[in-house]
């Protein structure tokens, strides 16, 4: 951070590599964007270009990948876009949006999780929908494999059985929840 007024928050370290949000000036204009400080070698990298969010979410990291959440429409009920910088690329850090804000894939999602294998992300529905059902007001864990979108309700698993995945709420795109076996 090389620049007066500018701030580092919502750190997320994996694999000797920190990413943050660097909010503050950037050539005289206000603007937030995700950092990455490589503690190996002591190299800062930018990941994508400052904006002006309405608002961005805490970096995740897998081993290869940086994930955020940013949403910079004020006016399309909180959808957000899925933000992917990846970080194997000979080139630098690619930053790619993987679900874009401006699609018909687009979610009001807060919440992020992820994994080298999915990202799941916690929506909740819109403010200004109308619920015949309590089920259709509750938030929603939308999950996606690197190439292979689900939504579940919630999973649940007990030290001595499988992940238990009940029946989804929400399909994406055609696609079943597949039946993973608990890591811990």
């Amino acid at each position: 951070m090389a620049r007066d007024h500018n701030q580092a928050s919502q750190p997320a370290l994996k694999n000797g590599r920190i990413a943050y949000i660097e909010d503050g000036l950037f050539d005289g204009t206000y603007g937030v964007r995700i950092q990455m400080y490589n503690i190996a070698n002591g190299t800062t990298t930018a990941l994508g270009a400052p904006s002006q969010p309405e608002w961005i979410s805490t970096p995740v990291m897998t081993s290869s990948d940086v994930y955020w959440l940013i949403d910079t429409d004020y006016t399309d009920q909180d959808q957000t876009t899925l933000r992917r910088a990846h970080l194997g690329s000979p080139d630098g850090a690619v930053v790619t949006d993987v679900i874009p804000e401006k699609s018909n894939r687009a979610t009001p999602a807060y919440g992020l999780t992820a994994t080298d294998s999915a990202v799941t992300l916690t929506v909740y529905p819109s403010w200004g929908q109308v619920f015949d059902d309590p089920n259709d007001s509750l938030a929603k864990l939308y999950q996606y494999a690197r190439t292979v979108p689900r939504s579940v309700v919630s999973p649940a698993a007990s030290a001595s059985s499988p992940t238990r995945w009940p029946a989804p709420a929400v399909v994406c795109c055609g696609w079943t929840p597949r039946r993973p076996t608990p890591t811990w």
